[in-house]
C-alpha cells in the first residue's frame, strides 16, 4: 500500500510525497511529488518501515530588528535601543516596540504609557551656554574714568527632553513624545512587514529655553543686549535658545528734556516755539546757566525791561532740580524751568543837606525795591522816601 506525506504551509498544501515503509524520503521544498526527499530533522518524526499518511505544516517565526535611539547631540540614557518584531498580522505574537528583546507583553511599549522611557532611561540634553560681553563701558567725562557696572555672570543650561522623532530634524514625525510614551506614529513605524536595512534609528529632540536678560543698569544709559555684536539683532526675553550664544552690551545715553516756561509776561524769543525744550544726554557737555539752562536765558525768553530768574524742578513734581552739576549732565530725570522777571529801575536820591549819587537797583515783583537808608541828619528822624518824579525813558 502506498503512503503519502502532505506538506502544508498555513493555507495550502505545498507538496505531497509518497512514502514506502522500506524507504525514508526527505522533503526539499520546491521538489515535485515525483522527486521528494525528506529533511533530516524529520527522520525521527517519520521513522522508516511505518505506514500511514503524514501532513506537514510550515512553522514561521517573525523577523526581529533593533531600533537605535540616537541622543542627537545629548548624552545617552540607559535605554539606547528598542526591539521590534516584524511579521504579518496573522501572527499570535504582539507587534510593536519592546523595551527588552524578550518580546513579551510586559515589555511592549504602548500609547497607553506602558514601559514609557522615563528617568535615567532618557538621554540627557546638550548644554546651551549664554555668555555676556560687557563691551566698552562708557567713560565718565567729568573724571575721564569708566563708570562702574556690575559684571553679568554667564548662564549654562541643559535642554529638556522632547521625545524621539523619525529623523534628526526637529520638525519630523514624532515617534516617542516628551513623556517617553510611544505615539501612534511610532507604534505604526515599529509594525512594518520586513526588517529594513539598515535597521531604523530614532532621534532625540530637545526643547529650547527662554533666558531672562540681565537686569544690570547704569544711571543715564539704556543697556540693551545684542546677538553676535553690538550691531547685531537685539536679544529679547522671549528668545528660544538651543545652542551656545554670546550677547554684547550696547550703551545708549538716555535723553532727558529741559522744558522752558517763560512765566508771566514773558515770551519766547526769535520765533522759538512755545513747546521749545532742550534734549540732553547723560554724556553731553554744555555750559550751564543756573545749572540746567543749556540755552542762554536771554536766547530763550524775553520781557521788555526785565531779566529772567529761573526756577527749575524735576518734571511733574515740586522737587527742586539739582543745580551746579558742572559741565556734564548727571541726573536721570526731566527738568522744567520757569522764569520770573526782575525789572531794572534807575533811582536818584535827594535828601536835604545830603547828596547820594544816582544809582540803580533791581525791582523784584515779589520783594519790591530795596533802597538805601540815608545817613543820620542832626536833629531829624528819617521817615522814608517819596517819589517826586518818574520817567520811563
Amino acid at each position: 500500500m502506498k503512503n503519502k506525506i502532505f506538506l502544508t504551509s498555513m493555507l495550502a498544501v505545498m507538496v505531497a510525497c509518497p512514502v514506502f515503509a522500506e524507504t525514508v524520503y526527505h522533503v526539499d521544498e520546491g521538489n515535485t511529488s515525483a522527486d521528494c526527499v525528506l529533511d533530516d530533522d524529520l527522520t525521527d518524526a517519520i521513522p522508516p518501515r511505518e505506514t500511514g499518511t503524514y501532513t506537514l505544516t510550515a512553522q514561521w517565526e517573525a523577523e526581529t530588528c533593533t531600533i537605535t535611539l540616537d541622543a542627537n547631540g545629548g548624552t545617552d540614557g540607559t535605554q539606547t535601543q528598542l526591539w521590534t518584531k516584524y511579521g504579518d498580522t496573522y501572527e499570535s505574537d504582539p507587534h510593536g516596540a519592546f523595551v527588552q528583546n524578550t518580546y513579551t507583553l510586559a515589555n511592549l511599549m504602548t500609547t497607553a504609557g506602558a514601559n514609557a522611557i522615563t528617568g535615567t532611561a532618557r538621554p540627557t540634553g546638550p548644554s546651551a551656554n549664554t555668555s555676556y560681553n560687557m563691551g566698552t563701558i562708557p567713560t565718565d567725562p567729568s573724571t575721564n574714568s569708566q563708570y562702574s557696572v556690575t559684571t553679568v555672570q554667564n548662564q549654562t543650561r541643559n535642554l529638556a527632553f522632547d521625545g524621539f522623532t523619525q529623523t534628526s530634524a526637529s520638525n519630523s514625525t514624532k515617534y516617542i513624545d516628551d513623556a517617553g510614551i510611544i505615539t501612534s506614529d511610532g507604534d505604526s513605524a515599529a509594525n512594518i512587514a520586513d526588517c529594513p536595512a539598515p535597521a531604523p534609528t530614532w532621534y532625540a529632540q530637545w526643547k529650547c529655553f527662554t533666558r531672562a536678560l540681565p537686569s544690570t543698569s547704569l544711571t543715564g544709559y539704556d543697556i540693551t543686549w545684542h546677538k553676535g555684536s553690538v550691531s547685531g539683532t537685539q536679544a529679547t526675553g522671549s528668545d528660544c535658545i538651543t545652542t551656545d550664544e554670546t550677547l554684547y552690551a550696547k550703551y545708549t545715553p538716555k535723553k532727558y528734556t529741559i522744558t522752558y516756561n517763560c512765566g508771566t509776561g514773558g515770551s519766547f524769543k526769535n520765533n522759538i516755539s512755545p513747546a521749545f525744550h532742550d534734549a540732553v544726554a547723560h554724556e553731553d557737555e554744555a555750559t550751564y546757566d543756573s545749572g540746567y539752562n543749556f540755552r542762554s536765558a536771554t536766547d530763550t525768553c524775553e520781557k521788555s525791561g526785565y531779566t529772567p530768574n529761573w526756577s527749575c524742578v524735576q518734571a511733574g513734581t515740586s522737587t527742586a532740580a539739582e543745580t551746579n552739576t558742572g559741565s556734564y549732565w548727571k541726573n536721570d530725570y526731566n527738568v522744567e524751568c520757569t522764569a520770573t522777571w526782575d525789572g531794572v529801575i534807575n533811582l536818584e536820591w535827594s535828601t536835604p543837606g545830603q547828596t547820594i549819587a544816582p544809582t540803580s537797583c533791581i525791582y523784584n515783583t515779589v520783594d519790591g525795591i530795596s533802597v538805601p537808608t540815608p545817613v543820620d541828619r542832626t536833629g531829624y528822624t528819617f521817615k522814608g522816601w517819596t517819589v517826586t518824579s518818574y520817567s520811563n525813558q
